[in-house]
């Protein structure tokens, strides 16, 4: 395969998680050399749709803390999504989200 691009990884990781091999997802997002916020969100997303809120949780506030990565809709919707499912330690940080969307 030529060289991987910020799509093909995308494509890959998606593929994975969708399947609900969630660990090779994680193998494929770790070895991602320049996450973009389509990366995060696949993986944060992924972990929400196979039912581990608080990895997928963990996942964006790792994206928070990595410079230049902002979230998008399509994120924030997967964490509201698992925030909703883990009770209240997702209240403290769906609040928080919502205040970071400005509603």
């Amino acid at each position: 395969m030529p060289e991987k691009n910020t799509v093909t990884w995308s494509t890959m990781l998606n593929g994975f998680a969708k399947s609900g091999d969630i660990n090779s997802a994680r193998q494929v997002f770790d070895a991602i050399p320049l996450r973009n916020v389509d990366s995060w969100s696949v993986m944060i997303a992924g972990y929400v749709s196979n039912g581990r809120y608080d990895s997928g949780l963990a996942c964006f506030r790792d994206m928070m803390s990595d410079e230049g990565s902002k979230p998008d809709e399509i994120t924030l919707g997967s964490v509201l999504s698992g925030c909703a499912q883990v009770g209240s330690l997702g209240l403290l940080m769906g609040r928080s989200v919502h205040g970071f969307v400005g509603f």
